[in-house]
């Protein structure tokens, strides 16, 4: 954990890859699934550490019910990942829609008047055989402390 107490990326020695994956397979980006217990977020938020460790990018796609859950959000994750967050984003009203690409540096947001809620994470790897896949609906507040 960072000072500000937010989980930061650290690869985790013994949790292996497919491991990592096998706990994300519920988030499958078609639904919702409900964290339900403590251990649960931590094994959640370890694995999504786990497969940020070992990519070299790392989008992220905020769906909340309204601006402040969803900056809190986009905060939190950067920072997890060890990103600067966006200093500035042009707020919205209502339900919105952040993405965050910080290797390109681009972060925009529009509305999102859909039901879904959590984060959406793409994994990507510079190698052809690297890790690539997408994960999600996290929890808004996966890195809060």
């Amino acid at each position: 954990m960072n000072a500000e107490g937010i989980e930061t990326v650290q690869p985790m020695a013994s949790m292996t890859t497919a491991q990592a994956q096998a706990i994300l397979a519920p988030f499958n980006c078609l639904e919702t699934k409900k964290i339900e217990s403590e251990p649960e977020k931590i094994a959640v938020r370890q694995a999504v550490l786990h497969l940020a460790s070992i990519t070299d990018t790392h989008m992220f796609g905020i769906l909340a019910a309204d601006w402040e859950g969803a900056i809190a959000a986009l905060h939190s994750y950067a920072k997890a990942f060890g990103y600067e967050p966006p200093a500035v984003v042009n707020p919205c009203n209502d339900a919105v829609y952040i993405k965050f690409n910080p290797r390109a540096g681009l972060c925009y947001a529009s509305p999102y008047p859909d039901g879904h809620r959590g984060v959406l994470i793409a994994f990507q790897s510079d190698l052809a055989d690297g890790l690539n896949e997408m994960c999600g609906h996290l929890p808004l507040d996966l890195f809060e402390a």
